[in-house]
């Protein structure tokens, strides 16, 4: 079918989603001299053998030198142990003392297994070298306000059980904390060159991101209570998958020249209003709980719901969408869409609505729709009623092979070409007063009420049987 094609650039990225951070083995430098800058003789033993470490061009890793304790957990209440501290001011140290910064390698400052006992403090840093904070513990959390990097900054697997302050930061490369367990982030008016990386990461508190900007962002297998991407900028499109925000993803005025995929992933509720999406948007698979709210959202690519998603308030009013598909035929992806209630009242869309296989259970609000291709609600979709009053279609309305067990409105509606109900059950009344088509064809249609055509322009035909098709039934009662 002639929308696969247009499907790629999502199945593309569900099966390479953009990640910032390979992982490969950290680069070492095998055969590097002693370091020609001595440590500082008021640091600690731990922190001098990270110094020893970062001069040298090697990682400092708590969790594989001796002495240490091996690898444990950074997420544990008694913390780690007590010699791997490092202080807040040590950091800025060898990050900002021009003597210290000037002996780091292009490898920079890697730390692994570190305990943190006060705040780490970076507040409107200005640093050029990488920063990795990995599988670390944070006990108060950190300060990254106004900080600003040349390089990458990474928190992998790294527990921070206080704020994570990063408001109006700004990374050139990649800011990566997967498998982090964190409390509240701040990342409001952030700007992030790079990929934003969240892959496994948990969020107990609030997830601020308003106002950012990022060169894509990854977000699979995390959890999260609320998530606030209020006016973000993100380049390359954001990936949500196998997770789950427990209240409201907040995706308000929300922009991506790139694609919006939620897959495999529950919400609570979604605010999509007034975003403006260049490529496709796609729930595959997903839950929404409560409101999914898309009101005036734009769409250049096709809006696609498919893999059994489940709704229960979508609201696309006033949205303008190149393509909008509920369908269960997407290759490789098995199940259609579940509404509960579904309202698509004056919307634009330049391309075809396509429900296969969908199913919407209270309402079907289409008022005054206006579609640039075909409206097809067939292979076995149901309604409980269709407001179409006042819509326009520039193609095909085919309601073929499908169940309306309430009343069909077409008050007013303007078809470009063919009307179909053919093979379609209508338990409600059906009405087509006022409208206007090329052709409409009833003929294996099967009607329990009324059928109105009071003032109905139908310019070619109008078909009540036909070769392939038999005579229309109505109900004799």
């Amino acid at each position: 079918m002639r929308h696969y094609l247009l499907l790629f650039g999502i199945i593309a990225l569900l099966v390479a989603p953009i990640h910032g951070r390979a992982d490969a083995p950290t680069p070492t430098a095998a055969g590097v001299t002693a370091c020609a800058v001595a440590a500082d003789g008021s640091w600690t033993e731990q922190e001098k053998f990270v110094w020893s470490q970062a001069c040298a061009g090697e990682e400092a890793d708590f969790e594989t030198a001796p002495g240490y304790g091996g690898k444990l957990d950074p997420g544990r209440p008694q913390g780690l142990p007590a010699n791997r501290i490092l202080r807040s001011s040590f950091i800025a140290t060898v990050l900002l003392d021009e003597k210290y910064r000037r002996a780091l390698t292009r490898l920079g400052l890697r730390i692994r297994g570190a305990r943190f006992t006060e705040k780490l403090d970076l507040a409107r840093a200005e640093i050029s070298s990488e920063l990795w904070l990995d599988h670390s513990q944070l006990e108060k959390g950190a300060d990254f306000s106004g900080l600003r990097s040349t390089q990458r900054i990474t928190l992998d697997g790294t527990s921070v059980m206080g704020p994570l302050k990063m408001n109006d930061m700004r990374v050139d490369g990649d800011l990566s904390m997967r498998e982090a367990k964190l409390a509240d982030v701040i990342l409001f008016d952030s700007q992030i060159s790079g990929p934003l990386d969240l892959d496994g990461a948990q969020v107990s508190g609030k997830f601020d991101a308003s106002g950012s900007m990022s060169g894509g962002t990854v977000m699979e297998n995390s959890r999260f209570v609320d998530i606030d991407l209020t006016g973000a900028d993100i380049h390359n499109g954001l990936f949500l998958s196998q997770a789950k925000v427990s209240g409201t993803l907040n995706m308000l005025d929300f922009r991506t020249d790139g694609y919006l995929t939620i897959q495999k992933s529950e919400v609570g509720q979604i605010i999509l209003g007034e975003a403006s999406i260049t490529n496709d948007l796609g729930f595959i698979g997903a839950k929404v709980d409560g409101l999914l709210d898309m009101t005036l959202l734009k769409v250049g690519g096709t809006l696609l719901m498919t893999g059994g998603s489940q709704f229960e308030d979508v609201r696309l009013s006033y949205a303008q969408l190149g393509n909008f598909w509920a369908v269960d035929d997407v290759p490789g992806i098995s199940g259609g869409a579940k509404f509960s209630q579904l309202f698509v009242n004056e919307a634009q869309i330049s391309g075809d609505v396509t429900f296969y296989g969908a199913t919407v259970v209270k309402t079907t609000d289409m008022d005054s729709l206006n579609v640039g291709g075909d409206l097809a609600m067939t292979s076995k979709s149901k309604f409980p009623e269709i407001d179409l009053r006042h819509a326009h279609i520039a193609g095909t309305l085919n309601l073929r092979n499908s169940t309306i067990s309430g009343a069909l409105n077409c008050e007013a509606i303007q078809v470009g070409s063919y009307a179909l109900l053919g093979g379609a059950e209508f338990d409600g009344p059906v009405s087509f007063e006022f409208g206007k088509a090329e052709e409409l064809q009833l003929a294996g249609a099967t009607f329990q009420r009324n059928v109105d055509l009071t003032e109905m322009q139908i310019l070619i035909d109008l078909i009540l049987g036909s070769p392939d098709d038999a005579p229309p039934l109505w109900d004799s009662s």
